[in-house]
């Protein structure tokens, strides 16, 4: 039998898959809509991830951090297509807008990535998607990052 630190990085390891799959169809549509990117979301039924705390013995605020924390990584790598890094930035916001916790759980946040979160929205702005631009500032409006020295 697994103990709880196991199956957490088990469902980690699981789930860092499913949003790879994710943002690798949303690429694959060569888009900046939120409106695909959704019909991919609920296709794939990420929406149950908010039923998953009930079966699981981890802690429902520690679950949401892992799960910001994983779609995050997307978000700050330059490497990636612009496509990819716009689709971790609706997992994000789809994530961050879904908890059923209160206080929300919050997208930790390093200066660099901040940095390099601001420059990638500006080539959003400059490229006028206004989806992902919403999203951005929804989320920043919403006091959802949290700035952290490391994490």
């Amino acid at each position: 039998m697994q103990n709880s630190s196991e199956s957490e990085k088990d469902f980690n390891h699981f789930f860092r898959q499913d949003i790879l799959k994710l943002l690798n169809n949303f690429y694959q549509l060569k888009s900046f809509r939120f409106e695909q990117f959704l019909t991919i979301w609920n296709e794939m039924k990420f929406y149950q991830l908010f039923c998953i705390p009930r079966f699981f013995p981890f802690d429902y605020r520690y679950y949401m951090k892992d799960l910001l924390k994983i779609g995050s990584e997307y978000l700050y790598d330059e490497e990636l297509y612009p496509e990819v890094r716009t689709g971790a930035l609706y997992v994000i916001y789809a994530i961050y807008f879904n908890q059923s916790n209160r206080p929300r759980t919050k997208v930790p946040v390093s200066t660099e990535q901040w940095i390099q979160i601001l420059k990638f929205v500006d080539f959003l702005n400059q490229a006028e998607h206004v989806d992902a631009e919403y999203v951005f500032r929804h989320l920043l409006h919403s006091d959802a990052f949290e700035f952290c020295s490391f994490f």
